[in-house]
């Protein structure tokens, strides 16, 4: 049975534990829960234990949550060779996929709850926050994508990018407030929870000192056991290092990572697995929270002007991103939609 069929969107399938035994690397297919699509994955060389793995498929449509076990067949040169059997982990929220990239249907209360539960765990993960610009990044850079659908919870602070999904899948526009008010609720819960916080990024110095008075002012038993503003330009390994090893000692459950994106992203997903910490990456909250930029109104927000805001605030570092990234994801979007509505219509 050769490979030849693939779908145009790309988002995750499930995480758990999988079970191989295989001497090279091969790629892999599943059915999806509609018996049409079909999704793969890259299995590495000799090994027959359990190891855990986060599955990627290619589906047109959302799969169902499951915990039962998944049949999967290897494919070796065009022809199916045995068998693998994948055993998912635990619930994740329901998601859709806009443009590839998986965007979590959960409201802002019980995205912060997942955090701080997480938190309060030990483990070790990280948070995206994304809006329409990181959405086009992710169409453009399957390595960001990849990045992005491998954290444990996107969370979007895009008003417009929550209504897009909406119409897209027919379903409610999700709650969601402003990432500087999303890492406020965070500060305030990890307060009451006795959690300890961590702070990475800030344009400097002094940014990252004003965030950290004012976050003190706002909750007083807030425990900011690490505050790290790393160089504008990449680091050597040595303060890399440094840096992580800092991190390790300070005991910080909960981190903030505001270094903009995509370098935060890509920060996350590097470091995550050697901290046992959840990560949060919030790209300008730090700035709106210490008062280096003067955030917006509610209402702002709300009605979907944030970007309208930002861009008559910050002109010339914002226009490029406003007046040609924004104009492309909607049309991206309604090419996607047209083309799925076709393929839709010719399969049924």
């Amino acid at each position: 049975m050769p490979w030849h069929r693939r779908c145009a969107i790309r988002s995750p399938c499930s995480e758990g534990l999988l079970r191989y035994e295989a001497a090279a690397v091969f790629q892999c297919r599943v059915p999806n829960w509609k018996g049409r699509e079909f999704s793969d994955v890259l299995v590495p060389a000799k090994s027959s234990n359990w190891l855990p793995v986060r599955t990627w498929a290619q589906f047109r449509n959302t799969p169902p949550c499951t915990s039962k076990p998944i049949q999967w067949e290897i494919l070796l040169g065009g022809y199916m060779s045995s068998r693998l059997e994948l055993r998912t982990g635990g619930v994740r929220p329901p998601w859709h996929s806009v443009l590839g990239m998986r965007l979590d249907h959960i409201d802002w209360p019980d995205g912060v709850q997942l955090i701080i539960d997480r938190a309060a765990s030990g483990e070790s993960g990280y948070c995206c926050v994304p809006d329409a610009r990181e959405c086009v990044m992710c169409y453009d850079d399957p390595a960001h994508l990849l990045i992005v659908n491998n954290s444990v919870l996107v969370l979007s602070d895009s008003t417009i990018l929550q209504r897009c999904r909406a119409l897209l899948y027919r379903v409610r526009v999700a709650e969601t407030i402003k990432g500087a008010d999303l890492m406020l609720e965070l500060c305030r819960t990890a307060e009451a929870k006795g959690l300890s916080i961590g702070l990475v990024g800030g344009k400097d110095d002094d940014v990252l000192e004003a965030l950290r008075r004012e976050l003190y002012l706002r909750f007083p038993r807030l425990q900011i056991v690490i505050a790290i503003s790393p160089p504008f330009g990449p680091t050597s390994e040595e303060e890399d290092h440094a840096q992580l090893d800092a991190i390790r000692a300070s005991g910080a459950q909960l981190i903030f990572v505001g270094l903009g994106c995509p370098k935060q992203e890509r920060w996350m997903a590097k470091h995550h697995a050697h901290v046992n910490a959840t990560m949060v990456g919030l790209g300008a909250a730090f700035d709106f929270i210490s008062g280096a930029v003067k955030p917006s109104a509610p209402w702002v927000h709300r009605y979907g002007f944030e970007w309208l805001y930002r861009l008559a605030s910050e002109p010339r570092r914002l226009w490029r991103r406003y007046l040609l990234t924004a104009p492309r994801f909607f049309a991206l979007v309604v090419v996607s939609h047209l083309k799925s509505s076709v393929s839709r219509a010719r399969q049924a």
